[in-house]
């Protein structure tokens, strides 16, 4: 009786895993999460940033807009 009930478990959970991954499909790059997203450091205080979050100012690129007013 236990080992069915450990068999049960098991197809269930392969079961479950099985439809997230489909159910997630392939992502393409535009779709990859920002960890994998260039990153460069603000000129005030040097935090990391997504490049294409930072904000431009005179060639230097800040973290937000507070940092590029200052």
């Amino acid at each position: 009786m236990l080992f069915r009930l450990l068999i049960a478990t098991l197809f269930v959970a392969l079961a479950f895993f099985l439809i997230r991954r489909l159910r997630r499909g392939k992502r393409t790059k535009d779709q990859l999460p920002n960890a994998y997203a260039e990153t460069v450091a603000c000129h005030k205080c040097g935090i990391l940033v997504p490049k294409d979050e930072a904000v431009e100012k005179d060639g230097r690129l800040y973290c937000s807009e507070e940092h590029s007013q200052e």
